[in-house]
């Protein structure tokens, strides 16, 4: 990507606002970057401040075609919820894909997932008594296709995300640009 691309992109992911989640101390930013034919590659970088986190995401843009579809996110809060908590939550939406916040099912996000990931590839199942406009979708996490999904992305996971006594759920602000304008 063009040097005054990635400029402009850090510019305008400055201006979202609140780039450090101060819950945890940590700037998180998300790059997804798709070829306009598949899917999004999805990357966590995080890091103890936001010039290092920056540093790695500039260098993977570098490599990164100008006309591709990239989207730029930085996680603003975490909330660290009991299992039991996230699941009642989770369950409690109106719809499958109403679900508006990222998933991580360990503390380091090297299991996190994104808002758009969780909703695109179905990874919350509504329950079979789900009616739309009825009730409430008592939603699940489908692990059997959330776990081949972040090996393929991860490579071995840190967690058995089936077994996590805690879930983080997470807000991002982002920009997005497809390679001509942002």
């Amino acid at each position: 990507m063009q040097k005054a691309t990635v400029t402009e992109l850090k510019q305008e992911l400055i201006a979202t606002g609140n780039l450090k989640d101060y819950g945890t101390d940590t700037v998180t930013l998300v790059l997804s970057i798709s070829d306009h034919r598949h899917r999004a590659k999805v990357r966590f970088y995080r890091y103890p401040s936001f010039k290092t986190a920056w540093a790695a995401v500039a260098r993977q843009l570098a490599e990164t075609p100008q006309k591709s579809w990239v989207r730029l996110e930085a996680v603003q809060s975490t909330q660290e919820l009991p299992r039991e908590t996230f699941e009642k939550r989770l369950a409690a939406t109106f719809r499958m894909n109403y679900w508006r916040y990222g998933v991580s099912f360990d503390k380091d996000f090297k299991t996190a997932l994104l808002e758009m990931e969780s909703n695109g590839q179905a990874f919350f199942r509504p329950s079979k008594e789900h009616r739309i406009g009825k009730n409430r979708s008592g939603s699940w996490v489908d692990y059997d296709r959330v776990e081949p999904y972040l090996k393929k992305r991860e490579g071995q996971l840190p967690v058995d995300i089936r077994q996590t006594s805690s879930v983080w759920v997470f807000t991002t602000a982002g920009v997005f640009t497809d390679g001509e304008k942002i």
